[in-house]
């Protein structure tokens, strides 16, 4: 009895001990969430995001051609129903 008396206190310590260690973890990410925030976007490199979506731009812009080109989709019951 004292053994499994024993085996529970140390499981737990464990268990609190290992609780603690996550809420310290979300403490430290929160505090650098925060810290990152309170920077300005110049900081994280805008000009090279900026790039980034004048690529993502061009590249939507030419599927949009694409689109325009094939000409409209039907609807799923309407192609069944032509197909048949």
């Amino acid at each position: 009895m004292e053994a499994l008396k024993l085996a529970l206190v140390i499981l737990g310590i464990g268990i609190f001990g290992s609780a603690s260690a996550i809420v310290v973890y979300d403490v430290v990410i929160a505090a650098q969430v925060r810290r990152m925030l309170k920077r300005p976007s110049s900081f994280y490199g805008a000009r090279r995001a900026s790039v980034v979506d004048d690529i993502e731009k061009r590249e939507f812009a030419k599927s949009a051609q694409a689109e325009q080109q094939k000409g409209p989709v039907l609807p799923r019951w309407r192609r069944t129903a032509t197909s048949v």
